[in-house]
């Protein structure tokens, strides 16, 4: 009689493995939406809101940081729809202001404020509606790299299983839900780098004029999206050329023309960011830091897509230094079991979208100085082929027990079951405590804001004085938002050093005074006009707030 194999052959029932994977998917998609309104609603997302306005900076500092003492309601004109104002107002704003974000996604969230509300939680939300465009892209992308080349029912089931991890890793990691939950276009970055990968794999694959055209328009959208989804094209691009071993062939002219008409329909927007790069660019990214500061951060990254929550707990923190050797084990094992167990047109596609952004900003930074690669959403790609890498690993170990032939042991099932079940548990840890939270390192310079709306809303009759240079114009919109309608603002121009001439007349009837970012000069040629002297009672390294006595 034939021995009938024991079940416990199986690591896991096939059902309840599948029960897992669509809980984590479940949670994910809770977490995007759960308490939208709750963290603060930032710098950055603050200006995505003047842009739906349809007013540009100069503007506004023509009509509101004029000098005059103003209730918060004065704030709302410049951060909701107006009817005076249409959708060429929010191109020229973008141009005029800020040209390194493309319009794409500003004009989409323009007409979703039209029609929703211009609420934090309904900007935020269209946020979150493109995350969950990343769940269906990703299990696309996985499909057309592991799928195809199926020789039996094992490998369709590998493919299965991590297009399953992949969405799960994808769905409960910190990284992808905090950005899921900001008015900025990074969630919407991240379904396009899947669905314009996967697009490319099925050009590539099927070679028709239907699927060029397709990946054409998903290029071209990408790069509306985000300028940087340039690098992703380059990366792309060299994929194809290797895969193809650089011959001329029908694969390579069609890509070869996909990648020309993307960059020409993105040529105007291209020329403007050419046109306004040294006023509107982000040059602070061109200022060195320290290599040792540069390394960590590039650590933190890692980091970031499972554990890292509200503060990042700093640089070196114990976590820092206990889960990111784990970590950089794990994902340079994934990488290199890739390297060994998958052709080139697998491993190499992986790579590519991984690295597509974060290595050439890396390598810039090393070279010429710079923190490029510093900040976390300027490498959207880095963030959506890692979980592909992980999920390819966790995925072979996991079916491995499943193969008589293997030699896999009970004790090695038991570790990729640990391992699987730690790196889900440990990220959705994090997105509860995130949820809970009213702040996060996504905050960036206003991370510790609140803490300075508590300090102004404590005093029975405050005053607040903030001026329209650099970081205050979009941090003055943000604390307004958590200000109590008894505080009052002067907003003044950019007062530099060489014009603390220009000193805003401070108005009388408030028993507390406060200064938002005050230079030096100004507060003491403050002090010498009104005969007081300034009081720091917070300061961080972006944040300083003074009060006068």
């Amino acid at each position: 009689m034939q021995r009938i194999q024991s079940p416990k052959r199986r690591f896991l029932p096939q059902n309840g493995l599948t029960l897992l994977l669509v809980l984590a998917l479940l949670l994910g998609i809770f977490f995007r939406f759960a308490h939208l309104d709750q963290q603060l609603y930032w710098h950055d997302e603050n200006f995505t809101s003047l842009r739906i306005s349809g007013y540009n900076a100069v503007e506004v500092n023509q009509e509101l940081f004029n000098g005059k003492v103003v209730g918060l309601d004065a704030l709302q004109k410049y951060q909701q729809p107006n009817s005076g104002k249409t959708i060429v107002d929010t191109l020229r704003s973008l141009a005029i202001d800020d040209s390194q974000h493309p319009p794409l996604y500003y004009v989409l969230v323009r007409q979703w404020a039209v029609m929703f509300g211009s609420s934090v939680t309904a900007i935020r939300s269209l946020s979150a509606v493109f995350s969950l465009l990343t769940f269906p892209s990703m299990y696309w992308l996985c499909q057309e790299l592991f799928a195809g080349e199926t020789k039996a029912g094992v490998q369709r089931q590998s493919a299965n299983l991590i297009s399953g991890l992949a969405i799960a890793l994808l769905a409960l990691s910190p990284y992808q839900v905090l950005y899921a939950q900001e008015a900025r276009e990074y969630s919407l970055w991240s379904a396009i780098s899947l669905l314009s990968g996967a697009a490319l794999l099925r050009a590539m694959r099927v070679n028709n004029l239907g699927s060029w055209g397709l990946f054409t328009v998903l290029l071209i959208l990408g790069l509306y999206t985000q300028p940087m989804m340039l690098l992703v094209a380059i990366a792309f691009a060299l994929y194809l050329l290797i895969v193809e071993r650089f011959r001329i062939n029908r694969v390579t002219i069609s890509g070869f023309l996909s990648f020309v008409l993307a960059i020409l329909a993105f040529s105007p927007w291209l020329n403007i960011i050419a046109k306004s790069w040294s006023q509107t660019g982000a040059n602070w990214t061109a200022i060195p830091i320290p290599l040792p500061i540069l390394l960590k951060t590039w650590g933190l990254h890692l980091l970031r897509m499972f554990i890292l929550t509200e503060s990042d707990f700093g640089f070196d923190h114990w976590t820092t230094y206990v889960g990111l050797p784990l970590l950089l084990l794990l994902v340079g094992t994934a990488f290199y079991k890739l390297y060994r167990q998958t052709s080139l047109r697998i491993w190499l596609f992986v790579v590519a979208l991984t690295l597509s952004v974060f290595l050439p900003l890396g390598l810039m930074d090393l070279v010429m100085g710079g923190q490029r690669s510093v900040s976390s959403r300027y490498i959207v790609p880095f963030y959506v082929g890692l979980p592909v890498a992980i999920a390819s690993l966790l995925a072979h170990n996991l079916l491995r027990w499943q193969q008589p032939a293997s030699g896999a042991s009970p004790v090695q099932a038991k570790l990729w079951q640990g391992i699987t079940a730690m790196l889900l548990s440990i990220s959705l840890l994090a997105c509860v405590f995130n949820a809970q939270s009213n702040t996060a390192w996504t905050k960036g310079i206003n991370y510790n804001l609140l803490t300075v709306a508590n300090l102004i809303n404590a005093a029975p009759q405050p005053l607040l004085v903030s001026n329209s240079f650099g970081i205050d114009f979009g941090t003055t919109f943000a604390l307004g938002r958590r200000l109590d309608p008894k505080v009052k603002l002067l907003l003044t121009q950019d007062i530099v050093e060489p014009d603390v001439k220009k000193l805003p007349s401070i108005a009388t009837g408030f028993d507390s005074v406060f200064l938002l970012n005050p230079s030096d000069a100004y507060r003491q040629k403050l002090e010498q006009q009104i005969q007081k002297k300034t009081k720091l009672v917070f300061k961080d390294f972006h944040l300083s707030l003074w009060t006068m006595n």
